[in-house]
């Protein structure tokens, strides 16, 4: 008997008649609950389908496996420690195969952990079975053809088993509000002046920003001092259940990304608070004048890491933002990263995702900048000579995280300046990140960092050369390429690449007027800086090794 079967109770405290189906990214049962109609809140069960499928469909991270899997065990035994009635299936067919065999056979969901739907008892009586919509588009099409199925099977006489869905309520924004307006030209910053006023959050009597300004952006550029104490990062021991999981994951995802060991993420409500008690301690006073800093060695350098747990319900948004703002009241932390902090969450956390449902499926074919090549191979080898390519991608295969400015300013540049496929690297960040649901990563990186939409949600390509990455990290220290060297062999990558690309990409330079300077400047330079920059780009494009293209499982 495995830890996780020792944990669950076998008697069933009640037999109810309302089950809630708790998806893998919608683990706060509280606001499962708050979405059914207030008479069919008592007494109801949980259902929780945990679907080996869900991991077979990209070579994903096997730390995110093992996370979810976890956090999906540790909530449902949460549950039954409060008297709740639980049914855990466990399956190697798609979460809704299991919810069809439900429907379509009447079965009634039963106390404890499942291996076999067809072994569920037929349901005496009528069931409702409640569940709230997932946030990607493809798990949300499933969980409708479900429920549209539903009538296709009628069972006999009233012991029917019915699917009634509601909306996802883990957002802060109004999605029927804010879709219509993604367009060219609107821009985040308008979203999040809005979300600001409506959810209060650093807003006087007046109405007027706190501090006088809606921005604090220009305060939160510096690179790390030579000589700076960055917060440990906390790490969670893992209990048995845990541990299970760990052994199996390493040995039946074997060949998928990164690595298994060394665990130490929250699998809990209460763990997962505990690591943002820790950031807004140590963290947050120095989050906003370094939050686009990079170190080597240094994942999180002064960020929370907590997307991961917010992004699966595991911790509130809203909770995190006003934790924010009382830290500011109370002295602790200043204004600039306060206001940065509460930025990434209200603002652009929620702005992708109101791209996300205006822009989808369409956008996934995007690729405005027409680039067919595929990924580099350092994305899975973290051996390019490049050290900060070398040490981020071994932060992201040994962590499956780092924060917003390698993920923009160093894996999503290198990857546009070489020509990269952006669906590739899409597909990469998707399963190698454990924060990287599709309803996020696909509007970051086919929107946000490639310019794969021709600049809908951004309003420019996101390059830079060396210089950038320079200036704010300490790579270049420990780099066999020459920051100062501009083209050749020995010359920093970063540097040729980005002429090279403002040249092939004017037109879009030209289109905006903050940076259609570059192309006034790479125009000026002497013809042979022009051909040696051409000719460094193309030796290290053609030369680079590739991997095979990656592509999604159905």
């Amino acid at each position: 008997m495995t830890a996780f079967e020792s944990a669950f109770p076998h008697q069933s405290p009640n037999n109810p008649s309302h089950w809630v189906y708790v998806h893998p990214d919608q683990l706060n049962p509280e606001k499962l609950i708050e979405a059914i109609p207030e008479n069919e809140r008592n007494a109801v069960g949980f259902l929780f389908i945990e679907s080996s499928h869900r991991w077979k469909t990209l070579p994903f991270h096997k730390k995110r496996i093992i996370f979810e899997m976890s956090a999906m065990r540790h909530t449902a035994l949460e549950l039954t420690r409060k008297d709740y009635s639980v049914c855990y299936i466990i399956t190697d067919h798609p979460f809704e195969a299991s919810l069809k065999s439900v429907l379509a056979g009447g079965k009634a969901p039963v106390n404890g952990i499942i291996t076999d739907v067809n072994a569920l008892p037929p349901s005496t009586t009528a069931i409702q079975l409640h569940a709230m919509l997932p946030a990607s588009i493809d798990e949300r099409n499933a969980l409708q053809k479900t429920a549209s199925g539903d009538t296709e099977h009628p069972n006999h006489d009233d012991n029917q088993v019915r699917l009634h869905l509601y909306p996802n309520a883990f957002f802060l924004a109004d999605e029927e509000e804010y879709t219509p307006k993604i367009s060219p030209g609107y821009r985040m910053e308008f979203f999040y002046r809005d979300m600001r006023k409506k959810y209060n959050i650093l807003i006087e009597a007046d109405g007027q920003p706190t501090g006088g300004d809606w921005n604090y952006d220009k305060d939160n550029r510096k690179s790390l001092p030579k000589k700076i104490s960055l917060p440990t990062f906390p790490k969670i021991n893992s209990d048995a259940i845990t541990q299970e999981i760990i052994n199996s994951v390493a040995q039946k995802y074997a060949d998928h990304f990164g690595s298994a060991e060394n665990f130490t993420m929250a699998v809990t409500r209460q763990d997962a608070t505990r690591l943002a008690d820790h950031f807004f301690e140590q963290g947050l006073p120095d989050f906003g004048p370094y939050e686009d800093a990079m170190a080597k060695g240094e994942a999180y350098v002064f960020h929370s890491g907590l997307s991961t747990y917010m992004n699966v319900g595991l911790i509130e948004p809203l909770d995190l933002c006003k934790r924010a703002e009382q830290a500011w009241y109370d002295g602790h932390a200043p204004l600039n990263s306060v206001e940065g902090f509460i930025r990434q969450i209200i603002g652009w956390r929620e702005f992708v995702r109101v791209y996300y449902e205006a822009m989808m499926p369409d956008v996934r074919k995007a690729n405005a900048l027409s680039f067919k090549r595929g990924l580099p191979a350092v994305y899975w080898t973290a051996s390019s000579w490049m050290a900060c390519m070398d040490d981020i991608v071994g932060s992201v295969q040994e962590l499956g995280w780092s924060h917003h400015i390698p993920r923009l300013m160093v894996l999503s540049n290198f990857s546009n300046l070489t020509e990269s496929d952006p669906y590739q690297l899409y597909l990469w960040f998707w399963y190698g990140y454990s924060d990287a649901h599709d309803w996020v990563v696909l509007p970051n990186v086919l929107g946000m960092s490639t310019f794969a939409d021709g600049g809908v949600l951004a309003s420019k390509p996101y390059v830079s050369g060396g210089n950038y990455i320079n200036k704010m990290s300490n790579y270049c220290n420990s780099c066999r390429y020459k920051i100062k060297e501009k083209t050749g062999p020995e010359a920093c990558p970063f540097n040729y690449l980005y002429w090279n690309f403002v040249d092939n990409h004017r037109d879009v330079f030209n289109e905006n007027g903050r940076v259609s300077f570059m192309v006034n400047m790479f125009d000026k330079r002497k013809p042979e800086d022009k051909q040696a920059i051409k000719d460094s780009a193309k030796t290290f494009i053609d030369a680079l090794p590739r991997w095979n293209q990656i592509s999604k499982k159905d």
